[in-house]
């Protein structure tokens, strides 16, 4: 009977590291995974950087000419249209970057969310698997000992 128990538990134990090796593996693969998305979430922030800079030199050629115009004062008034109207494209464009950046961002995160949330649910099962029978083999294992001890 020593033999079984001994037998029983070494294959608890061997099914616990085994679950807590595939633990740590799914949970691996979840951060190898998080590290690509960050990544490519860097790998957008760059372009969206550049694009900021070409925007930003826009800006200032911009400014360039507006310091131009206000000097000579005579066509004050066309100058500041003519502000008004490169100011209103740059802000569509700095507003249609963000936004782009902003969706990206947010289907990136919930992507990895919902991926996080289906792994570590697996990870969780097993793990609650393993535990119920250990605690199974437990409770045989306190009866037996019980039935011994009587006898």
């Amino acid at each position: 009977m020593m033999e079984w128990s001994a037998a029983v538990v070494a294959a608890s134990f061997v099914l616990l590291v085994a679950a807590v090796v595939y633990i740590l593996y799914k949970l691996h693969n979840v951060l190898k995974q998080t590290n690509q998305a960050m990544i490519e979430i860097r790998q957008h922030a760059e372009v969206i950087a550049r694009e900021a800079e070409v925007v930003l030199q826009q800006g200032k050629g911009v400014l360039s000419r507006m310091d131009r115009q206000i000097q000579t004062i005579e066509p004050v008034f066309i100058s500041i249209q003519g502000a008004s109207k490169q100011l209103q494209k740059m802000t569509s464009s700095v507003n249609g970057i963000a936004e782009f950046a902003n969706k990206l961002t947010l289907n990136r995160v919930n992507q990895a969310h919902l991926e996080n949330e289906q792994r570590f649910g697996e990870m969780f099962r097993w793990f609650d698997a393993g535990l119920t029978v250990w605690h199974s083999w437990c409770s045989h294992q306190s009866i037996h000992s019980r039935g011994n001890d009587q006898k």
